[in-house]
């Protein structure tokens, strides 16, 4: 498997399903799933902080793809777990990926205001 072979020990699903949550434990490596929900974002920062916890584990976040949503759930996790404000936190995760978060990724960043979570 080549998530196996390109180092990755653990992979965090957040597809809404349980796909292939069998094959990355047969493969020998770990796996979670967590839904993407917006209305639940804490339950993703908590699982995302759970599977970096151990510095020797290599982990994947995996989704459907690397669109607004997931953008917005990686600056969420800076906003949640490292007290990072939102507007710095979008702004890292912006820089890093080239592209903006729309409002759909917005929607996981706690502490934006109704009106920021709208921006285009």
């Amino acid at each position: 498997m080549w998530l196996r072979d390109t180092g990755f020990t653990t992979i965090l699903s957040l597809l809404a399903g349980n796909h292939n949550l069998a094959a990355y434990e047969e493969a020998g490596m770990t796996g979670a799933q967590v839904p993407m929900r917006p209305d639940q974002p804490n339950a993703i920062f908590e699982a995302i902080a759970d599977a970096i916890a151990d510095p020797t584990k290599r982990v994947l976040v995996h989704a459907d793809d690397f669109g607004d949503e997931l953008a917005g759930i990686l600056a969420g996790f800076l906003v949640h777990t490292k007290g990072l404000n939102p507007p710095t936190a979008i702004a890292i995760i912006e820089k890093i990926t080239e592209r903006p978060i729309g409002p759909r990724g917005c929607a996981f960043v706690p502490g934006l205001p109704p009106s920021a979570a709208m921006r285009t």
